[in-house]
């Protein structure tokens, strides 16, 4: 397996930790072994599988990266019959070489919108490509293999004793979770605060967004948040907090009321997957969920770019009575369940590797 981090706390990668997991419970089964080649790692206690880093998280350059790949590609392609690629189109592009001539076989994994020069060799130089969706891969291809995303479904599910259900005098709680960049549209949501706070008077609510920016560009947009909030007084109604480790994410949605992702990626937002794993309810402006929530959509589905209207998407949510929102919550999670459940996906992943 190569990946960009390994890292069981990590709140952007801690689900390819989760992957690596299930997969060395998988590969265990028929005395199988899994190997994990990744560009930096941290906490991986409990993996069970041999991880080697190419040595960012000390770091390491660019140059000396990539002649770490060549030597570790050198010494474990006689211990592996197949390598699996998850997320960036570059590491399939760099193993190739290698599998092409050693015989053996490439499966590569690719979650976005955006198709490239990369991502079109990446398809070609793959034996099978798996996607979570048909929207997150765009290309026609017969190597393209559907399989759902991967959620761990025993971990993310609703909890006993932290049920976010508002009551008399609790606050309604709005959260979002992920990446602080341009792309996920968070100002829409803080402009719909504003529209139901001062507004329509709503009060006892708030939102919180949970998340880091990763990029020059994500840190701008970060500060553009921050004074938008202050300049329209929602100081008390929504605030930004730092991203959390991975481990405490699903504990997030199980206090929370209503999960909003306005995210305009294009493929399958996990965090919105986990959210309705923990049977929160959710809106999300996503095209990806079109046809996975149209049974849902007039609770669940809102247009990108439109504030007002996912304010009357909020406003009727928070108008479900007790009975309504828990079967709400309970079908999205069957859905993940059902759709996207990690085991079915490892599966999926193991068969692929295989033939």
């Amino acid at each position: 397996m190569i990946t960009r981090k390994i890292d069981r706390d990590d709140w952007l990668a801690g689900h390819s930790y989760e992957w690596a997991k299930k997969l060395v419970a998988n590969l265990s089964a028929t005395d199988g072994q899994l190997f994990v080649l990744c560009l930096q790692k941290g906490n991986i206690e409990g993996l069970g599988a041999e991880v080697v880093s190419l040595g960012k998280e000390a770091g390491a350059s660019r140059f000396r990266r990539f002649w770490r790949f060549q030597k570790q590609a050198l010494r474990l392609y006689r211990r592996v019959d197949a390598v699996f690629c998850h997320q960036n189109p570059e590491y399939t592009i760099a193993i190739w070489p290698y599998c092409f001539i050693f015989r053996k076989r490439l499966v590569s994994w690719y979650a976005h919108k955006a198709v490239t020069w990369k991502t079109r060799l990446m398809v070609w130089c793959s034996s099978a490509v798996l996607t979570p969706s048909i929207e997150s891969l765009r290309l026609p291809s017969p190597k393209i293999r559907i399989v759902g995303h991967g959620i761990d479904t025993a971990r993310f599910k609703k909890s006993t004793d932290a049920v976010g259900v508002v009551s008399e005098g609790a606050a309604y709680t709005i959260v979002t979770v992920g990446r602080i960049s341009p792309v996920k549209k968070i100002s829409d949501l803080v402009t719909a605060m504003d529209i139901l706070v001062r507004e329509r008077k709503l009060a006892n609510m708030h939102a919180t967004i949970i998340g880091s920016p990763a990029l020059p560009a994500d840190i701008e947009y970060a500060e553009y948040l921050k004074r938008k909030i202050h300049s329209k007084e929602m100081d008390q109604a929504v605030r930004i907090l730092p991203a959390v480790s991975h481990q405490e994410i699903p504990r997030i949605y199980q206090r929370a009321d209503l999960f909003v992702s306005l995210s305009q990626t294009g493929s399958l937002d996990k965090a919105v997957l986990e959210a309705m794993a923990c049977e929160c309810p959710i809106i999300t402006s996503n095209e990806s969920f079109t046809s996975l929530l149209q049974p849902f959509a007039d609770l669940c589905l809102v247009k990108p770019h439109e504030p007002a209207e996912l304010a009357s998407k909020i406003e009727a949510m928070m108008k479900l009575n007790l009975s309504d929102r828990r079967a709400l919550g309970a079908n999205l999670r069957q859905l993940v369940v059902e759709k996207h459940d990690l085991t079915q996906l490892v599966e999926q992943i193991s068969k692929s590797l295989s033939g």
